[in-house]
């Protein structure tokens, strides 16, 4: 062949391309209704639009396959820019296809819904759907409140394949939508968006082997699936913030890599309810920074976040409703970025481990839950916040360089430790170009706990510190210590002359610091005059207090112990004594009673006779003596005789008579009565 007629593949294309296309017969649908239930091959393009606030609907069904050169699903706004104008095609049931060719030779090959009215596309009941690019697209126009694009995907064998998936806006108005459910299905692979899009429901996926960019709000849940090669979460739009939520048992967001926050958008992506997400190659929480210290991405493993949308920086106004925390790959390694990334834990969960790497100069904030940080974190220098809940670091913290080893990139980590408790178990901080990289700071109602160390720290009033938390053990502090008046120290003393106890390498300054102390073990193992050494800093303990008032006071709820302090150069000590008890008196014994018989009888004898009788009366005569004698003779004699004669004899006569001839001794007192008679006569 002769050299000069030779044409590479490429400008084949594109001289190919250039032609015009008298061949093709486009299908046109203006304002009405169509069906296509049986194979069709269309020359051209299926162009379906609406005007004038009119509707126009093709309906692709009854298994046919529909094949075309393109698509365009276009809804016209009225004139006046406020009528509604709706197109749109559906695609349904099993068999049911529309196929655009794939080839990269011929203009079209793709399916464009929405304009500046509605268009919409949906895919249900086993109906299919191939092109190699899908486009939905609005005006952007804020004054056309129905300007969008949606495209609906549901049912079981439900599918739409496509190379390519862009849904992007002329301004900053987003409108359109994309829609997953009930098994639907998406394959695609490479995807970028501005709509909302929501998959929802068992077996319901989107598969993209590429790319995924998302800048629009993005919801899993049910047990949707959505699996991608990469995927960078946010907005090009600094006032935007975008919502991405995975909740619920069987929701899985399964990368590669991912990316939280880009350029100058919030992104807060919600992990709740059992839901899972992974990212092989890790995730990259805000890339961007900018002069004002925005927010750029956040993690949050449980509910969301309440945010201040007038401020610039991290401040969570309060946590919402705390969930069931989901689930982050342990394998999933953390990073922060240069710009201000966040991780945050507002779950319902008594103890999550969370055994990720973290790295980078991000944040970590607790609102609610039981979170220990089990991972390796000795390269997180940028910080823990605690508003409330408990936070365990078991490890160390902020222990590599950030971004090269110059002094003009020295790392900081702070904590910050309010209405919840921080227990950090590790070292936390280094000395890096002669100074120590981390401080603490514990606000009222707030905790500082464990057995690790911290870098200098302030406590606040009705803030407190706990060494070793509940437990013995002792808290260093590399730097100073300065302990507001009505900050607290809780002290845990033992019986054997342990005691929990503070460290520092600077100064302690205490201002009036209510040290509450809790015996662990028996009054009988502390003995009075013992000294515990709760306190020790190397620069000096120091008085602090206003003029009139005590640096520390030392109180105790303890029944047996009374507790003093005393404060030497170094240190600060505390004295027990055994509290004075007087003897408790031997009870008096109470006379056990005589055993009750079993049945008890009615009433109880000991023994009683039945019934019982009245107090039984000395017998009275018979007739009774007025008055009754002891005995008393009647009538009674002068002198009474001894004994008494019975019956009572008459006064003897005087001179004493002498017996008639007919009286005798032996007769009666009637009978002697009337023989002395018979003797007068």
């Amino acid at each position: 062949m002769n050299p000069l007629f030779r044409i590479s593949p490429l400008a084949f294309a594109i001289t190919l391309a250039l032609l015009p296309e008298a061949h093709a017969v486009d299908y046109v649908l203006t304002n009405g209704q169509d069906t296509f239930s049986s194979d069709r091959v269309i020359d051209g393009a299926i162009d379906v639009r609406s005007t004038d606030g009119n509707t126009s609907s093709l309906t692709i069904n009854n298994g046919a396959t529909v094949t075309s050169e393109g698509g365009r699903i276009v809804g016209q706004a009225s004139r006046t820019g406020v009528n509604q104008a709706q197109a749109s095609v559906i695609v349904e049931g099993a068999g049911s296809r529309w196929i655009v060719p794939r080839t990269s030779f011929v203009l079209g090959n793709t399916i464009r819904i929405g304009d500046v009215g509605q268009g919409s596309m949906t895919v249900r009941n086993g109906g299919q759907v191939s092109v190699r690019d899908l486009r939905l697209s609005d005006s952007g126009n804020s004054a056309n409140q129905f300007s969008n694009a949606e495209l609906l995907v549901s049912g079981q064998n439900s599918l739409v394949d496509a190379v390519n998936i862009d849904a992007n806006s002329a301004g900053f108005v987003y409108k359109s939508s994309i829609t997953l459910n009930d098994g639907g299905k998406i394959n695609s692979q490479q995807v970028d968006i501005e709509s909302t899009t929501r998959l929802s429901g068992a077996g319901t996926r989107w598969d993209n082997s590429g790319s995924f960019l998302n800048r629009n709000d993005l919801t899993l849940e049910s047990g949707a699936v959505l699996t991608s090669d990469s995927m960078r979460l946010g907005s090009a739009v600094s006032s935007r913030s975008n919502q991405v939520n995975i909740t619920g048992q069987g929701t899985r967001l399964a990368v590669q890599s991912m990316t939280l926050g880009t350029n100058e958008t919030r992104t807060y992506v919600t992990l709740a309810d059992g839901a899972e997400l992974s990212a092989t190659n890790g995730i990259l929480i805000s890339t961007v920074n900018d002069i004002n210290n925005a927010t750029r991405g956040t993690l949050i493993v449980g509910g969301p976040l309440v945010v201040d949308p007038n401020r610039t920086d991290i401040d969570f106004v309060s946590a919402g409703t705390p969930q069931a925390a989901g689930r982050l790959d342990p394998q999933t390694a953390t990073t922060f970025g240069t710009g201000n990334g966040h991780l945050a834990f507002n779950h319902t969960d008594p103890d999550l481990q969370f055994a990720n790497t973290l790295n980078g100069t991000g944040r970590v904030y607790a609102f609610n839950g039981n979170t220990t940080l089990s991972g390796d974190t000795s390269g997180l220098a940028g910080g823990i916040v605690v508003r409330g809940g408990r936070l365990v670091l078991s490890g160390n913290v902020d222990q590599v360089n950030q971004r090269g080893n110059t002094a003009t990139t020295q790392s900081v980590s702070q904590f910050n430790v309010g209405n919840g408790t921080l227990v950090v178990n590790g070292i936390a901080g280094r000395t890096q170009f002669g100074t120590y990289t981390n401080s603490a700071q514990v606000l009222d109602g707030g905790v500082l706990a464990g057995v690790g160390q911290v870098g200098t720290t302030q406590v606040a009033a009705g803030g407190t510190l706990s060494p070793g938390e509940n437990a013995i053990g002792a808290l260093a502090i590399q730097g100073d210590l300065d302990m507001a008046a009505g900050s607290r120290y809780a002290a845990d003393i033992a019986g054997d002359g342990r005691a929990d106890k503070i460290n520092v390498s600077g100064t302690a300054t205490l201002r009036g610091t209510q040290v509450n102390v809790t015996a662990l073990d028996p009054a009988q193992s502390y003995q009075s005059g013992r000294t515990y050494t709760l306190l020790s800093a190397q620069g000096g303990v120091v008085d602090g207090a206003a003029a009139g008032t005590a640096y520390a006071q030392a109180l105790t709820n303890s029944a047996f112990l009374n507790v003093g302090l005393q404060r030497t150069a170094n240190d600060l000590n505390l004295t027990i004594e055994q509290k004075s008890v007087e003897p408790t008196p031997t009870p008096t014994p109470t006379p056990t009673p005589t055993p009750t018989p079993t049945p008890t009888p009615t009433p109880t004898p000991t023994p009683t006779p039945t019934p019982t009788p009245e107090p039984t009366p000395t017998p009275t005569p018979t007739p009774t003596p007025t008055p009754t004698p002891e005995p008393v003779p009647t009538p009674t004699p002068t002198p009474t005789p001894e004994p008494a004669p019975t019956p009572a004899p008459e006064p003897a006569p005087e001179p004493a008579p002498t017996p008639g001839i007919f009286q005798t001794v032996m007769l009666t007192q009637n009978q002697f009565n009337t023989a002395g008679a018979l003797n007068v006569l």
